[in-house]
C-alpha cells in the first residue's frame, strides 16, 4: 500500500523491513523518463541533445551520451530554485510549520520533512516531476531484514546502521510533538527512513545563491557514481548567475558511453548505508570512527621508566568521528589526540600552530609515503604531519591510535560469519566487500601506527624493556 496514506503508529519492532515508500507509477520507464525530461525543461532547464536517461533493473537510472561530447562541452544547466535543501525547505509551502518547531533534532530534519510532504502532494508538488523519479527503496543497511543486518555485526557499518536508526526515531518522537503540524499518518518512521535514504543516496555538495549546500539536484543526482568521472560544474557560469547551476563534461565521452558523476571519496562502509552498493577496487575506501566507540580504550597514563606519563584527557578534543585510511596515516586523528593529552606547559600552544599540525622527527624535509616507509624509519625523519609537542605527548598519543585499531580489529574479527550462506547474491556480495574493505582499512591503520611508534623509538635510541613495553601497552587492548 501507499506509506504515504498508511499510518505506522505501531513503530514498536526493533528495525525497518523495507517497506516501499510509495508505489511505481503504472506507466512504463520509458514514459516516466519522458516526463521527467519534459519536466525539467518547463522549470527552465536546458540539457543538451547528447544527453539521455536510461534504466536499467540492477543500477536503477543513469545517463548516457547520444552523440560525442567534447571536453567541456555543456550537458545540462539548471536554475537552483530546483534544488531541494534546507533553504527550500523552509521557503516551501510547508515551511511555515518548519520554521515555528526550531531548533530541530538535526540539520537535516527540514529536508527529510520536506521530501515527505513533497511526495504526499504528488502533482501539487513543486518538484512533482523530481519526485515522481524517485525509487521506493534504496538497496542500503536501513531496509535490511535484522537476520540480514546481522552478517555485519561488529562493522562499523553495524553500528552506523543502529545509530541512522536510532536518529530517525528521535526524529519520529520529535514530529509527533508537533501532530498538529505535522499529521502522524504521514510522517511515520517509514516515511522517514524512505526520505533519509533518499537524500543521503543522491545528495550533491554545491554552490547554490553563493552557499555551499548539500542538497538534491535533479538530473544531476541520476547520474552514476564514477571514480574515473571528471565531470564538473562550471564555475564561470556560477560567478556570472549565482541562481544557475551548469554541468561539464570533463573528458570526452563517445556515444553510447554512460554519463557519471565522482560523489567523493566514499568507503565501501559508506556506499553501502546510503547507496545500496560497494566497490570491490574502491580507491576511497575509508573508515568513519566514533570518539564514544573508542573512549573506554584510551589510557590516560604510560609508566615505562624512564617515562611516568599521566595526562588528563580532554575529551573535548576528541568529540564526533575521525576518517581513517588504509594506505595513510590519519591526520585529524593524531592532531586530535595531541591536542587531548597536552599538559600545563602544552596546552598553552594555540590550536592553529604549526606545531601541532603534524609531526618533525629529525632535520631532513622528506615528503612522506606510505608505501616507502620502511627506508624512512632512520634518525633523520621528516614525516608528514609538523612537530610533536613532546616526547612523552607523542608517546601516548600514538599508543591510543593502536590501541583504538586493536579495538576496532577485535570488534570486527568477534563476529565469524562470512555471508557465504545469504541466497540474494546481491547482498552477500555487499556484505562480504563491506566487511573485507573494513578488515583491509583497520589492519592498514594499526601497521601505519606501529610504523610510526618504530619511528619515535628509533629517532630516540629507545632499546630493551623500554621498548617492549611500549609495543605491549599500543597492542594490548582486547
Amino acid at each position: 500500500g501507499d506509506l504515504m496514506k498508511r499510518d505506522r503508529e505501531d513503530n514498536q519492532r526493533e528495525d525497518n523491513q523495507g517497506v516501499p515508500a510509495k508505489k511505481l507509477k503504472s506507466e512504463g520507464e520509458s514514459q516516466k523518463v519522458n516526463n521527467f525530461m519534459r519536466w525539467l525543461v518547463e522549470k527552465g532547464c536546458e540539457i543538451s541533445p547528447k544527453i539521455a536517461l536510461n534504466y536499467d533493473p540492477i543500477k536503477g537510472y543513469g545517463g548516457f551520451a547520444t552523440g560525442e561530447l567534447r571536453t567541456g562541452e555543456m550537458m545540462f544547466s539548471l536554475p537552483s530554485n530546483l534544488l531541494m535543501d534546507k533553504t527550500s525547505a523552509e521557503q516551501s509551502d510547508i515551511g511555515p510549520n518548519l520554521l515555528e518547531i526550531q531548533p530541530y533534532p538535526d540539520e537535516y530534519t527540514p529536508i527529510y520533512i520536506s521530501l515527505i510532504y513533497e511526495e504526499h502532494m504528488q502533482e501539487k508538488s513543486h518538484w512533482s516531476g523530481y519526485i515522481a523519479m524517485l525509487p521506493e527503496t534504496v538497496s542500503n543497511t536501513l531496509y535490511y531484514e535484522p537476520e540480514l543486518l546481522e552478517y555485519l555485526k561488529g562493522t562499523y557499518l553495524y553500528y552506523e546502521t543502529k545509530r541512522v536508526k536510532e536518529k530517525l526515531r528521535e526524529i519520529q518522537t520529535f514530529i509527533r510533538y508537533y501532530s498538529d503540524k505535522f499529521d502522524p499518518s504521514i510522517y511515520t518512521y517509514d516515511a522517514l527512513v524512505w526520505a533519509y535514504s533518499m537524500f543521503w543516496s543522491r545528495a550533491l555538495y554545491v554552490l547554490k545563491n553563493g552557499i555551499h549546500t548539500e542538497a538534491l539536484v535533479p538530473l544531476a543526482d541520476i547520474l552514476n557514481h564514477d571514480n574515473g568521472s571528471s565531470a564538473y560544474w562550471d564555475r564561470k557560469i556560477l560567478s556570472e548567475r549565482s541562481d544557475l547551476l551548469k554541468l561539464n563534461s570533463g573528458v570526452k565521452v563517445y556515444n553510447g558511453e554512460e554519463v557519471c558523476l565522482n560523489y567523493g571519496a566514499k568507503g565501501n562502509c559508506e556506499l553501502l548505508l546510503h547507496y545500496g552498493f560497494t566497490q570491490e577496487y574502491n580507491v576511497g575506501n575509508c573508515l568513519k570512527i566514533y570518539f564514544e566507540c573508542f573512549e573506554e580504550v584510551l589510557v590516560d597514563k604510560v609508566l615505562i621508566p624512564p617515562f611516568e606519563i599521566f595526562r588528563e584527557i580532554k575529551t573535548s578534543e576528541l568529540e564526533g568521528y575521525f576518517y581513517i585510511y588504509e594506505d595513510s596515516v590519519p591526520v585529524d586523528l593524531i592532531v586530535s589526540m595531541r591536542k587531548a593529552f597536552r599538559n600545563k606547559n602544552e596546552a598553552s600552544i594555540e590550536d592553529g600552530d604549526e606545531k601541532i599540525k603534524g609531526f618533525i622527527y629529525g632535520s631532513k624535509n622528506i615528503e612522506f609515503d606510505i608505501h616507502d616507509i620502511e627506508s624512512y624509519i632512520s634518525p633523520n625523519i621528516v614525516t608528514l604531519i609538523g612537530e610533536p609537542l613532546s616526547l612523552e605527548n607523542e608517546i601516548i598519543s600514538i599508543i591510543n591510535c593502536c590501541r583504538i585499531a586493536t579495538f576496532y580489529l577485535n570488534m570486527l574479527n568477534s563476529n565469524k560469519r562470512d555471508g557465504s550462506e545469504i541466497p540474494d547474491h546481491r547482498a552477500r556480495i555487499n556484505i562480504q566487500t563491506a566487511i573485507e574493505s573494513e578488515q583491509k582499512v583497520l589492519n592498514g591503520f594499526k601497521n601505519n601506527m606501529e610504523k610510526l611508534i618504530t619511528m619515535i623509538l628509533e629517532e630516540h635510541k629507545l632499546e630493551g624493556n623500554v621498548k617492549e613495553q611500549i609495543y605491549k601497552l599500543a597492542a594490548e587492548y582486547s
